[in-house]
């Protein structure tokens, strides 16, 4: 009898003790839950940086900063023997000031970094070897220069595993970079084919007259009427694409030139590339670039002349 008492009270028992196993076993180990509570960039050095490096597998992005303006600049890849781009190593574009601000932010927030690792052959399982990794450097004259590696997300898809300046420690910390680990030239550009990041702060132009000049037939837009003005504000939404870096095709169409109290007169030479896209190049100041736009784009702006 006493057996069997003993019998009903053991299954239970070992069930609370199983329970209490299974329970305890995702409780969080207080020595594997230690980081550093740090940020990346030591916040008293924000306004110094004035370079930002973005490279992947030999794909390189720059961003500097030039009279507290931020520009971008990639390679050509044309014929170096070109007339084009040869007097120049590099287009140097207008980029989206508040993504480069965003950038930096989130470089100097104060996060924690988990150590996952302090052996370098742990680089290649977390993506952050230097063929796989993306590596963004930063550095300004009063700035200590830096490199942070970034391989991939853990399995929460919400923390990246990074590692910094050659050292061999792997860290773990919230992901909130991802959307700027991005070394093409689309992404940072000033989407605007009347850019809008050339003056600080970052704004519309305010235009006194557009002008379209081709085959030698001049059209004007002079904002003196709401018609016209209400075409100069359809102009200054119109977005082009990607930047150009290519040869510039040989059937040049015609020249835009652009007059403000901002910017004085500047222009843009359309030459046709194929029966989609449009090159767009760009003369202004201290940009050297091209860009792509669509055919439809292009009838977008004739039309606006057409139309005042």
């Amino acid at each position: 009898m006493k057996l069997l008492k003993y019998k009903f009270y053991i299954l239970p028992t070992l069930t609370l003790f199983f329970g209490i196993i299974f329970f305890l076993s995702f409780w969080p180990d207080k020595n594997s839950e230690k980081g550093i509570k740090t940020a990346i960039l030591n916040p008293k050095y924000e306004n110094q940086i004035d370079s930002i490096v973005l490279s992947k597998n030999g794909k390189e992005l720059k961003l500097f900063k030039e009279n507290n303006i931020w520009k971008g600049s990639v390679s050509p890849s044309c014929d170096k023997e070109s007339k084009d781009f040869s007097e120049k190593k590099e287009a140097v574009f207008p980029v989206e000031q508040k993504l480069v601000k965003n950038l930096i932010e989130k470089l100097k927030k104060v996060r924690i970094l988990y150590k996952n690792s302090d052996k370098l052959t742990m680089f290649q399982p977390f993506s952050l070897d230097d063929s796989s990794s993306f590596l963004v450097s930063y550095s300004g004259k009063n700035c200590p220069s830096a490199s942070i590696f970034f391989g991939k997300q853990d399995f929460s898809k919400k923390m990246i595993y990074m590692r910094m300046n050659e050292k061999p420690s792997v860290f773990k910390a919230e992901d909130d970079f991802s959307a700027f680990l991005n070394n093409d030239s689309g992404f940072w550009i000033d989407p605007y084919i009347i850019p809008r990041n050339i003056t600080e702060p970052a704004k519309k132009i305010e235009i006194q007259k557009v002008s379209f000049i081709s085959k030698g037939m001049r059209k004007n837009i002079i904002p003196n009427t709401e018609k016209a003005q209400a075409s100069i504000e359809k102009f200054q939404e119109l977005r082009h694409g990607s930047v150009y870096t290519e040869v510039l095709p040989q059937k040049f169409i015609g020249t835009l030139q652009i007059e403000s109290d901002e910017l004085s007169k500047f222009s843009m030479d359309f030459y046709e590339r194929n029966e989609q896209d449009i090159v767009i190049f760009y003369n202004l100041d201290s940009f050297y670039y091209g860009t792509l736009v669509s055919n439809w784009t292009y009838s977008k702006i004739l039309e606006l002349f057409e139309n005042s």
